[in-house]
């Protein structure tokens, strides 16, 4: 249910009214001694957003040319999906705060998202005019530019961001996106290439890279990520934009605290993400979402004991969720208990069959209790039901090897070899010491060859050293190394 601001009962000043220009109503008052007071029309509202709202409001009505009052205001109209008050808000807060680049690229933010293309570029200008350089804006901006045929000055500014922020993935595929429009297709395949790497699940940069080798005539690298696209339809790059972030976490629901946990634990802040969820099952006990994550932040943050007891929790209201069995069998797997491992990965596919990686941590735990034939069984089933599982893909090719059946392990390894990604050394490394037991030191040291260079390429100083004590070895075959 989508909660909204229903009425504003004024139209001078911070009041925001149904008509008017923003500018208009963002006019600053000096004199505010009889100045009408701010009022909000607050029904519908969860309780605790209608005493936050009520508290702004007050803030704004006891200083009226407060930019921060101003700007806490916007923020809530803007979380609570109310563009045209956030607007009037932030323009407020801008006039107030002319040296600060928060207000101004929100308000363009907002008209942005209404349509607005001519103003919110104005909103963007304003806010660049203060001197700080921030990406998210400046991609922004390169949208619009291109939206408006400036293709010139959006590749511009798109390369400036690359340059300030070589791993910004988003920038990325609009310049790749931007070459392929204009059939620059080593250029595209070069950028969006680079996004995929920075984000493998980037679903829109894969139906464009697909696109790219379409037109360059290199159909399997299409039909590949044509397949990562469909995996990954709305994946998406992790939300740098911390001041947008701000925004969302006005709003309180559900559902934003599990975006704001989320963040926090790809951050690496498994406590404060392990709170969030524990503050939101004070409100909903029965959500799985949270039970289901608080026990994989508590098995890394070391609280086995909290992790089980979340399990239990969850098992007591819903035990067929297939997440939820998969996460208890990955921390009994992190606790070497490979018998209770195997029961939870069981449950969890006794639940849904399709879920592929609960195969491939399943035979992990056959594979340590030395049952290869069932490991190799999982290990492949994993493989057929997510062709894109290339974890389980390595894991297959091991076992093959294992078996001496060296032309599987081949066939297996090269079919996660592209897109490449951090990983992709390993695999190739994996490669080279199948080419090695066969004798085939050639294809063994082209295999390690291409494993340094893209190991280079990620930064990884210690795996190079490795492949150069292995080039080393096979030099002593007569292999030529680089």
């Amino acid at each position: 249910m989508k909660f909204r601001i229903l009425a504003l009962a004024l139209s001078t000043g911070l009041a925001i009214a149904g008509c008017g220009s923003p500018e208009e109503a963002a006019k600053p008052d000096t004199a505010s001694s009889d100045r009408p007071q701010v009022t909000v029309d607050l029904s519908g509202f969860p309780e605790a957003a209608r005493q936050r709202a009520n508290r702004l409001i007050e803030a704004v009505n006891a200083a009226p040319n407060d930019a921060q009052s101003a700007a806490m205001a916007g923020m809530f109209a803007h979380a609570y999906e109310r563009p045209q008050m956030a607007a009037q808000y932030y323009a407020r807060a801008s006039e107030l705060a002319p040296d600060q680049i928060a207000w101004p690229y929100l308000r363009g933010v907002v008209l942005m998202d209404v349509g607005r293309d001519a103003e919110a570029l104005a909103a963007f200008e304003q806010a660049a005019s203060t001197g700080t350089v921030y990406p998210p804006m400046q991609v922004r901006q390169a949208r619009l530019m291109i939206k408006a045929g400036e293709t010139d000055q959006a590749r511009a500014l798109l390369a400036q961001v690359t340059e300030n922020a070589a791993g910004y993935a988003e920038a990325r595929y609009h310049l790749g996106k931007l070459a392929l429009d204009e059939g620059e297709l080593d250029t595209a395949i070069e950028q969006l290439s680079r996004a995929v790497q920075i984000t493998p699940y980037y679903g829109a940069a894969h139906y464009s890279l697909a696109a790219a080798y379409e037109a360059n005539g290199q159909a399997e690298l299409a039909n590949t990520h044509r397949a990562l696209f469909q995996q990954n339809q709305r994946g998406a790059p992790p939300n740098g934009d911390r001041l947008l972030t701000r925004v969302e976490d006005m709003r309180a629901s559900p559902q934003q605290a599990i975006i704001r946990a989320g963040r926090l634990s790809a951050a690496g802040k498994l406590a404060e993400a392990a709170a969030i969820f524990e503050n939101l099952l004070t409100v909903e006990p029965d959500n799985m979402v949270a039970h289901t994550n608080l026990i994989g932040l508590y098995g890394q943050l070391g609280q086995i004991d909290k992790a089980k007891e979340r399990y239990a929790a969850g098992v007591a209201i819903a035990p067929e969720v297939a997440a939820l069995q998969s996460n208890y069998g990955v921390l009994m797997l992190r606790e070497n208990d490979n018998d209770a491992a195997i029961d939870a990965f069981g449950k969890a596919i006794a639940a849904d069959e399709n879920a592929g990686s609960a195969y491939r941590y399943r035979g992990m735990a056959y594979q340590r209790q030395g049952n290869i034939d069932a490991a190799f069984e999982d290990f492949q089933t994993a493989f057929e039901k997510d062709p894109l599982d290339y974890q389980a893909g390595y894991l297959l090719g091991g076992v093959f090897t294992g078996k001496g059946d060296y032309a599987k392990a081949v066939e297996t390894y090269e079919r996660i070899l592209e897109p490449v990604s951090q990983r992709t050394p390993g695999y190739l490394r994996a490669l080279a010491q199948v080419h090695y037991n066969t004798r085939d030191f050639e294809r063994a040291g082209q295999a390690l060859e291409r494993a340094r260079a893209i190991a280079v390429n990620f930064g990884q100083t210690d795996t190079v050293s490795d492949i150069d004590a292995e080039l080393a070895q096979l030099a002593e075959a007569g292999v030529e190394t680089p």
